[in-house]
């Protein structure tokens, strides 16, 4: 039990450090700019799995020896938010922004798009 809670903590604190690390990016990245293309990504959600693992031990004192053994594998959830993305160039920076359905429609390729 302990071990599945330790795994998941890791798993959300993992998460976390990606968010910020992505909100410190989002800081540098093109939010304005020529659009120079344009794609629809759909939600998507995955597993991946991790195989969890016990300690066994035996003997006892200076003999004691200690090994971890598979005990199982759990699964992780990952998903990703629907994106309607506006592929951008400003000046010698490229890059992109997830925007609603509505301005993806409006906007055309060779546009001037500005965030906000």
């Amino acid at each position: 039990m302990i071990r599945r809670i330790r795994r998941r903590l890791r798993a959300v604190c993992t998460s976390v450090v990606l968010v910020f690390a992505g909100l410190g990016l989002a800081a540098c990245a093109v939010t304005s700019g020529t659009v120079t293309g344009k794609q629809h990504e759909p939600a998507r959600e995955w597993a991946t799995y991790e195989t969890d693992y016990d300690t066994r031990c035996t003997g006892t004192g200076s003999s004691r020896r200690c090994t971890q053994v598979p005990d199982g594998v759990d699964a992780v959830e990952h998903a990703t938010p629907e994106c309607y993305r506006l592929d951008l160039k400003h000046e010698d920076a490229t890059g992109s922004v997830c925007v609603d359905r509505e301005t993806f429609e409006r906007v055309q390729v060779g546009d001037h798009y500005e965030e906000g």
